[in-house]
């Protein structure tokens, strides 16, 4: 169970406090289940408008073509 924890980031994010993944990167607050699910349908095409910014937002960024977020 502690290789699936490793595998995820929730090892490091215990360690650093923050919510981060494996490679260190921000990630959502999100359950790792639902950012893997996000992984898999997530082509790049889509536009997101999210409530609150933060790693949310940072990551979706990435991932694509558009981001907004209102506080």
């Amino acid at each position: 169970m502690l290789g699936m924890y490793r595998k995820v980031g929730w090892q490091r994010s215990v360690r650093t406090g923050l919510p981060v993944g494996p490679d260190g990167e921000a990630i959502p607050w999100f359950s790792y289940p639902a950012l893997a699910w996000l992984d898999a349908v997530v082509t790049g095409s889509e536009r997101v408008f999210e409530f609150g910014s933060g790693n949310s937002t940072v990551w979706f960024s990435r991932r694509v073509a558009e981001v907004v977020s209102v506080e």
